[in-house]
């Protein structure tokens, strides 16, 4: 997930999504994890198609806390 977001914060910058895509693709790994069925990781991946912008060195805490809270949720 790291690496995900390490390389791909940037890449899909857009106006409308900023890094929307970057840290959709960071949570992809952790989700299918977490939730094994289709449906589910259906439900969690549209939570993270939202507008999202921030530092992309601080983009790393917020991935793990994320990540975290979305273990707890699970």
């Amino acid at each position: 997930s790291f690496h995900r977001w390490f390389w791909g914060a940037l890449t899909c910058f857009s106006q409308e999504h900023m890094q929307t895509f970057g840290y959709m693709s960071s949570m992809l790994p952790i989700l299918r994890k977490l939730y094994p069925k289709h449906d589910d990781q259906v439900k969690a991946i549209q939570a993270y198609t939202a507008f999202f912008n921030t530092n992309p060195m601080l983009g790393t805490v917020i991935v793990g806390i994320t990540a975290s809270m979305e273990q707890a949720r699970a």
